[in-house]
């Protein structure tokens, strides 16, 4: 996947405009900021509108660019909404590490890391539609991205360390599981209920655990974490 630096949080407001004249700052801060702001506004304009009714003009108008600006960085909005996608998908899998390996017991992993995944999805509505709904339909390049997303994500379940060594689990149920997800993600932004992940976690999690740590355990977790959501939401 290709480096892309990470976008700004997205807002509903216009992003300033940097100053006019000569402002002091260096040509890289420039370009990097005018990238990233294009790379937030495709995201808003993409949830707003749908990629297919999106063009060059909704985007620059939402980052306040010049066309010249864009066609500097981007060949089209293609190359935009792929560049987008991908600084997204970077930032995603770097917060759901650092909440993965925050945990030292697998189990306690797996709940942290589907925990990062649905906040990010409930905080960024439009980059999660960009990248769940918009750019895999829109781009056959952006299905490729997709399938290259779910591998990396994939490997969150590679190591399995602490379960029953009696569960003998195909290697096909990693890409079951991850699929899974993908679809109710899918499901709950195309109803306009993303924040339904936040109520649903403690069935995720145990659906993820289950065919590898056995009902037990997974039950266990499962029923942790819906207590704590009763003590949240009481």
């Amino acid at each position: 996947m290709s480096e892309s630096p990470s976008p700004p949080r997205p807002a509903k407001a216009e992003p300033e405009r940097l100053p006019s004249g000569r402002h002091g700052l260096t040509k890289r801060f420039v370009v990097r900021n005018q990238r990233e702001r294009m790379l937030a506004a495709t995201a808003q304009a993409v949830a707003e509108r749908g990629y297919a009714h999106t063009n060059v003009a909704d985007i620059i108008a939402i980052a306040r660019v010049s066309r010249r600006t864009f066609y500097e960085h981007f060949r089209d909005k293609d190359e935009c909404l792929l560049a987008a996608y991908d600084a997204v998908v970077q930032q995603l899998f770097r917060a759901v590490s650092q909440a993965y390996l925050a945990e030292r017991d697998w189990s306690d992993r797996i709940h942290a890391g589907l925990v990062a995944l649905a906040e990010f999805v409930v905080d960024e509505p439009d980059f999660a539609r960009m990248c769940f709904l918009e750019a895999p339909l829109a781009l056959a390049a952006g299905r490729k991205r997709r399938a290259d997303a779910m591998a990396l994500f994939a490997t969150f379940l590679e190591p399995r360390q602490g379960r029953p060594a009696e569960f003998d689990t195909p290697d096909l149920a990693i890409e079951v599981i991850v699929g899974g997800l993908y679809e109710v993600i899918y499901s709950r932004l195309a109803s306009g209920q993303p924040q339904r992940l936040l109520e649903e976690l403690p069935e995720m999690v145990y659906c993820v655990l289950v065919p590898f740590a056995g009902h037990a355990e997974a039950q266990a977790v499962r029923t942790r974490m819906a207590a704590l959501n009763m003590e949240e939401m009481a």
